[in-house]
């Protein structure tokens, strides 16, 4: 009687696993199909079962044993897999994407993306690729190309009302140079107001858009280098007129294509300025303040305003351009989908 009550007893728990044991896709893929499990149900209820009998439900309880680890197994790596795509970010928040991309809304930053993923596809969908993007802009924001100079005719039906007079409605381009911080690096030649730095020069269309961004050169580079060896002379046409600051004082490398360089009227070892060339130098002063909010803007991106090393300056044998001139490029375009600078 006695090993007659615990063979109910291990019967009756086999048939409570049973029940507990929804059917799945995993049923599928297990040894014993439904059917059997019936039989062993109806077995459960018989009164005359045989030595034989309970090993064969012993079994099926080892069986449910392994089929019950196995499931943990897979929830338990699930769970760890849900646990690491998951992201407490909010893309469609306007406020977050503007603080940690710079871009001015969601809609900016999921039309970016578009029309990005149309010619690119990422290696790994693992971050999200919609994550992979957001991480690359928010490490830029926290931590052009020159084919752009091309479309005159844009810049000429948007001309803002500050250069739509003469000489003005001719001016194609404002430039000027920057400077960021770098670490020290083993030749002092970048060294420059007590600074080891990286210059570069930078051009805008009258609406304040960034549309010529040269290569990054040595802090101790002239203006007159950076510019004469950016290639910025290729991209203007003659009747063009670019506007600077008195720094770039060489006229003549612009004038051997036809090109006006417009800066303030110099009055070292000079007489007086005339009353109109006082108001011409004053309302140049004022446009020209435009390209230093633009340089501004780029520098909005912390990456941009920390000491950079070495690593990122130096032009690695198989790239064509250093990683920070990669960086300036795309900082200067993102900058371009903020709100106009002029209206």
């Amino acid at each position: 009687m006695d090993r007659y009550q615990r063979s109910l007893r291990r019967a009756s728990e086999v048939s409570e696993i049973s029940i507990g044991v929804q059917p799945t896709e995993e049923v599928e893929d297990m040894d014993i199909h439904v059917t059997e499990v019936k039989s062993y149900n109806d077995m459960c209820v018989r009164k005359d079962l045989t030595t034989s009998d309970i090993e064969d439900l012993q079994k099926l309880n080892t069986s449910y044993k392994e089929q019950v680890r196995s499931l943990e197994s897979k929830v338990q790596t699930l769970t760890c897999e849900g646990k690491q795509l998951k992201f407490d970010v909010d893309l469609n928040d306007d406020q977050i994407i503007h603080f940690y991309t710079g871009l001015r809304s969601s809609k900016v930053f999921f039309t970016l993306l578009t029309h990005l993923t149309s010619s690119w596809s990422p290696r790994t969908q693992s971050p999200p690729t919609p994550f992979q993007f957001y991480l690359v802009l928010m490490k830029l924001r926290l931590g052009l190309t020159h084919e752009d100079l091309a479309f005159r005719e844009a810049i000429r039906k948007n001309l803002p009302a500050l250069f739509k007079s003469p000489p003005f409605n001719s001016v194609r381009c404002i430039i000027d140079c920057s400077e960021i911080f770098i670490d020290q690096p083993t030749s002092p030649t970048t060294n420059y107001k007590s600074h080891n730095t990286i210059k570069f020069l930078v051009g805008t269309s009258p609406t304040g858009s960034i549309t010529f961004l040269s290569k990054s050169w040595g802090g101790r580079s002239s203006d007159e280098t950076i510019t004469k060896s950016s290639g910025l002379i290729d991209l203007l046409e003659e009747g063009d007129i670019v506007m600077a600051n008195r720094g770039f004082s060489f006229p003549e490398y612009f004038a051997t294509k036809g090109v006006q360089l417009l800066i303030p009227a110099l009055t070292r070892g000079k007489t007086p300025l005339s009353g109109q060339e006082v108001s011409v130098s004053r309302h140049m002063s004022r446009l020209r303040g435009h390209v230093e909010r633009a340089i501004g803007r780029i520098k909005k991106y912390c990456i941009l305003r920390q000491t950079l090393p070495m690593n990122l300056v130096k032009r690695r044998s198989k790239d064509t351009v250093a990683t920070v001139d990669k960086i300036l490029l795309v900082c200067s375009a993102l900058s371009n989908l903020d709100k106009s600078l002029i209206k």
